[in-house]
């Protein structure tokens, strides 16, 4: 395809790999691909909220590392919550 100029991309459910990882696999695989051309449900969900609730505390419920996925939204974890510096509710929870 990329011989031919043809667009590709790959488009993946997962929530416990970036994109990056996703390349990377795939790449080993002997499969030529880039980061921008893997489509995963985090970067679907981080386009998501910067339209529909722009500048909203997010709390992502997830065991992988997706954050560098999801420039732009304001990701609160767990380990936050606790103690007297806790902030307040977020406004959407991932």
């Amino acid at each position: 395809l990329a011989d031919n100029q043809i667009a590709c991309a790959y488009l993946t459910n997962t929530t416990t790999r970036t994109r990056s990882q996703i390349a990377d696999l795939l790449t080993e695989a002997g499969m030529a691909v880039r980061a921008d051309e893997v489509i995963t449900a985090a970067v679907l969900t981080a386009e998501y909220v910067r339209d529909r609730y722009p500048h909203a505390r997010c709390f992502l419920v997830n065991s992988g590392q997706i954050a560098e996925d999801m420039p732009g939204i304001d990701i609160v974890y767990s380990s936050e919550f606790d103690g007297p510096r806790a902030p307040e509710a977020p406004d959407v929870v991932l």
